[in-house]
């Protein structure tokens, strides 16, 4: 009986510490895997940080383009104008001038 009790006890220890060293992996995975998600976290929090930076950037450059369009769009108004004004001035010029 000895003999058949004695390698199924040994077969039960062994496989106790194979359950024991599997048990140290998974908590040692374990906590790994907490760190790596804690640090996905912060650096997640991080490209937040960037993408509205980068949002901020993108509305301003929106800005500044409406506004030279707009700059453009008021200094052609005001040449098409000095133009008005300047044929204007001539023909004026050209009427009055011949009148005296």
């Amino acid at each position: 009986m000895e003999d058949l009790l004695d390698p199924v006890i040994d077969k039960l220890i062994s496989h106790k510490d194979q359950i024991n060293m599997v048990k140290q992996e998974v908590f040692k995975s374990s906590r790994k895997v907490d760190e790596l998600r804690d640090m996905f976290l912060n650096t997640s929090g991080k490209l937040d940080v960037f993408e509205q930076i980068n949002i901020k950037i993108a509305q301003a450059e929106a800005e500044v383009k409406i506004l030279e369009d707009k700059f453009l769009f008021e200094n052609k108004n005001l040449n098409r104008r000095m133009e008005d004004v300047t044929k204007t001035a001539e023909l004026q010029s050209k009427v009055f001038g011949d009148l005296k």
